[in-house]
């Protein structure tokens, strides 16, 4: 542990702060009291698709029991158990309710750095307590890179500000040099649904190719928010098109299409 953290985490044991959310005192190291970190937005991971965290249809146990897992894998929603998307896991910590749905745009459009600390702790904290997806952790942990154009306008990466405090908790080591935003694109929410892949075709790029002795075989890519799965489909692709054998997704939270 570096001296800073545990200092850090000496003020924050014998200092009190104010909730972030209803402002009363608090000792707790996330800067929530410990009621309204109870009532956040938390994802059960059994009610929601495996590789693409949609909720999953709620079947009588009866039809369940029916259904063969030679035939169906339950734990998938019918489009990725049918189309069998890049990611193998992907997880969302969060619903996108309040107050992740208003903290969100606070770090993206407000460089509000704090925010993505706090949520890039909770994330860490709920993946430690639920364990690895498979059936270990990934080797590392890549914040979805955003282009030089992208990243001059806005001053700072929020996916990778989301990654520091998660890489300090988690076995996972936090890899920048791997991925690469190599053409720039139309934001994603200036684009209708029906084009967000061809939107990002070609978007990322890497130098690592299969003989390349740092190329980590399994990885989890992170991002703040899920809509369509676009973006984090096209940066798995190029990943296994390197490599990679095995991609996850990491998200703060999943938000609905519209």
């Amino acid at each position: 542990m570096r001296v800073a953290d545990g200092w850090g985490r000496f003020m924050d044991a014998w200092i009190p702060s104010k909730c972030t959310l209803c402002q009363t005192s608090t000792k707790n190291r996330h800067g929530l009291c410990a009621r309204c970190e109870l009532q956040l937005p938390y994802v059960d991971p059994s009610t929601v698709c495996l590789t693409c965290a949609a909720g999953l249809p709620v079947l009588d146990p009866l039809v369940s029991a029916a259904l063969s897992p030679l035939l169906f894998d339950l734990r998938k929603c019918p489009i990725c158990d049918y189309e069998q998307p890049p990611l193998e896991v992907m997880r969302s910590v969060f619903h996108y309710k309040t107050p992740i749905d208003f903290w969100v745009p606070q770090v993206k459009f407000h460089r509000n750095l704090a925010l993505a600390r706090l949520m890039g702790e909770l994330c860490a904290d709920r993946l430690l307590e639920l364990g690895p997806a498979l059936d270990r952790w990934p080797d590392a942990l890549i914040p979805v890179p955003l282009h030089t154009s992208r990243l001059k306008e806005r001053g700072f990466d929020q996916p990778l500000e989301l990654a520091k405090p998660m890489a300090t908790r988690l076995p996972v080591a936090l890899r920048t040099d791997i991925l690469v935003r190599s053409r720039f694109t139309v934001k994603q929410s200036e684009t209708d649904l029906e084009h967000r892949q061809s939107n990002l075709m070609g978007a990322f790029s890497t130098n690592l190719t299969p003989k390349s002795r740092n190329l980590p075989r399994h990885v989890a890519i992170l991002d703040d928010v899920m809509t369509t799965g676009a973006t984090l489909h096209e940066a798995a692709l190029c990943l296994l098109d390197a490599g990679v054998e095995r991609v996850e997704a990491w998200v703060v939270a999943r938000a609905e299409a519209s």
